[in-house]
């Protein structure tokens, strides 16, 4: 999922977030961390939910996501991140919106 704005200017993320009741809720869940020396690789699969403006009802949305880091003058910066929703494999390369995971 790519985040609106450049981080620079935090007004794309903003009207964003308009968009919805409340702010969004993010839960992170089967959190995988893996080091060596200074490098870090963290993964997992994370569920955004929200109400959009104007509904009552929620959705849900279920991603991965990947983040590299590398530890510079002691501090462990994030140097590489990929989110991604599944896709059907039927052809149509839709992103699967309505999958859960299982443990």
């Amino acid at each position: 999922m790519r985040q609106p704005g450049d981080g620079e200017n935090p007004a794309a993320l903003e009207a964003w977030m308009a968009t919805f009741e409340a702010p969004p809720r993010r839960e992170v869940t089967h959190l995988e961390i893996t080091t060596d020396g200074d490098v870090a690789f963290a993964t997992s699969l994370d569920c955004l939910t929200a109400v959009p403006r104007g509904s009552t009802a929620p959705f849900s949305l279920w991603f991965r996501v990947t983040l590299g880091l590398r530890r510079i003058d002691g501090r462990w910066l994030v140097t590489h991140e990929h989110e991604s929703v599944p896709f059907e494999m039927d052809g149509s390369f839709r992103a699967s919106t309505g999958l859960t995971p299982t443990d």
